[in-house]
């Protein structure tokens, strides 16, 4: 026999203040000493060809509406504005870390050239190229730097130095860089930033924010939940006044209307029941140490030696850079889509990860973690976070008469310590002959949050009929994935 209902909640405030921030084996980005979008590392050849950004469309045209013209330069979204590439491609798929003195060499030659320096990133695309952007031609750049040997005296990309070994040009090395054109230098986007946190400050939208975007040389708007026509009007007006539209881009979508929020009181339907065989049904999404899937992923995966040639080079080239002491053995594709891959390794419940994209010349690698075990659990909807819960201490542990329960729950997320109070949903509950499930979640807080710890919240849930012989688990919870995962 199994039930589901919506549970009357009791709630009152604790003052017990728990470590409810941070994610355990969350899976990792690409570790470079660099960020893809901000940049600073490298690698290198010689004699690549130019690669200009397409001019901007600066057309003076006359058009029958103006105001919807200068909003859709504004908020083109940033999934659409093309990367600046290189034609120059490394041998390595997956490229190793920068050599610090090479990178110092590149660090000093941007800092002598601040007025048309555009940033530098590695182009992970074309297996760890390091491109360097200017506002002027690219050629002289390219040849000063190629001809540019190590100094004690270069900016230092770490600290201690480590001392020059290979004090030939840096076009000698053999570690492909490439030089691009931009329109936008770095401290020109820089000041841009700043005048569109001014805007954003104005207008009450502060908690949208703003970044730099280096490889696509645009101030991004970073936009969580969109916006919609309305707001991106006033915003393009806004704009218009400090900067080039085509400086920025959105990264977020353009709304109709803005969706209804998720209101307090929202009941909570996340308890996935199995069927009386005990299997759950394949679509049931779920996840497992950071990782996301659906069982039925889980079930049918598909061996590495059997699945794109491209993504068995990305997990060889990784192994053997990595360092971890691991072996391109027993390798399963978990989910493959048209742009993206997780390739998994489960042994002993512990699942390794490594992460795959389809860039312009084939699979690149795009992450890497796990490795420590983790239960599979049913992932919460769209816009809800987690929430933690516990007995209460303060109340006598549940027996076989207990009606009911008292627990404390506890949000996972940085909420800059503030009480959970009505963004509180649940509890979800469902109670079979062997248990009673039950499972919280929270409505985020909106903008950034520090993390300082949050206080937890005593919540009294009310059975309808006695506790008996069951016992009170995690509702979220299918199985450890030592028992899921195929044999």
């Amino acid at each position: 026999m199994a039930s589901r209902r919506p549970t009357g909640v009791l709630l009152s405030i604790s003052l017990v203040v728990l470590a409810g921030c941070g994610d355990a084996d969350r899976v990792t980005s690409p570790a470079a000493t660099v960020d893809e979008q901000t940049s600073t590392d490298v690698p290198m050849t010689i004699g690549s060809p130019e690669t200009t950004v397409p001019p901007s469309d600066t057309s003076t045209d006359p058009v029958e509406d103006p105001v919807d013209e200068t909003v859709m330069a504004l908020v083109q979204p940033c999934r659409d504005v093309p990367a600046i590439v290189t034609d120059v491609v490394g041998d390595e798929p997956t490229a190793g870390e920068l050599d610090p003195i090479f990178h110092g060499v590149l660090l000093t030659y941007a800092a002598e050239h601040p007025d048309t320096f555009g940033g530098m990133w590695i182009d992970r695309e074309a297996n760890g190229t390091m491109v360097l952007a200017f506002t002027d031609d690219p050629a002289p750049h390219l040849a000063a730097l190629a001809a540019r040997a190590p100094s004690p005296d270069d900016v230092p990309a770490v600290e201690p130095r480590p001392p020059i070994v290979d004090d030939r040009p840096i076009g000698e090395w053999g570690v492909p860089f490439d030089v691009v054109q931009v329109r936008f230098g770095e401290a020109e986007l820089g000041r841009y930033q700043t005048a569109v946190n001014d805007v954003l400050r104005e207008l009450g939208v502060e908690q949208w924010g703003s970044g730099q975007l280096t490889m696509q040389n645009r101030v991004g708007l970073m936009i969580d939940g969109g916006v919609t026509t309305e707001e991106a009007v006033e915003l393009s007006a806004a704009l218009a006044g400090v900067a080039p539209l085509d400086a920025f881009c959105l990264d977020g979508v353009i709304l109709d209307e803005r969706p209804e929020p998720i209101a307090p009181g929202t009941p909570l339907d996340v308890i996935v029941l199995p069927a009386v065989d005990g299997t759950f049904p394949p679509d049931t999404e779920v996840e497992c140490g950071g990782v996301q899937f659906t069982l039925g992923d889980l079930a049918t995966m598909t061996p590495l030696e059997d699945a794109d040639p491209g993504l068995l080079a990305v997990v060889e080239d990784w192994v053997a850079i990595s360092g971890m002491g691991q072996t391109p053995d027993g390798w399963q594709v978990l989910v493959e889509t048209d742009d993206l891959a997780t390739i998994v390794r489960i042994t002993d419940g512990a699942m390794e990860v490594i992460g795959a994209e389809r860039g312009r010349n084939g699979w690149i690698w795009a992450g890497a973690g796990g490795g420590s075990s983790c239960d599979v659990r049913r992932r919460l909807p769209a816009g809800l976070g987690q929430v933690d819960w516990s007995l209460d201490p303060a109340f006598p542990v549940p027996d076989a008469s207990s009606t009911e329960l008292h627990l404390l729950v506890t949000e996972a997320a940085c909420t800059g310590g503030s009480e959970i109070g009505e963004r509180l949903l649940g509890p979800d509950v469902a109670v079979t002959d062997e248990a009673v499930l039950v499972v919280f979640a929270a409505i985020p807080p909106t903008g950034a949050q520090a993390c300082p710890g949050n206080p937890s919240t005593a919540v009294t849930v009310q059975l309808d009929e006695p506790l008996g012989d069951r016992v009170v688990r995690d509702g979220r919870l299918v199985a450890p994935l030592s028992e899921l995962a195929p044999g």
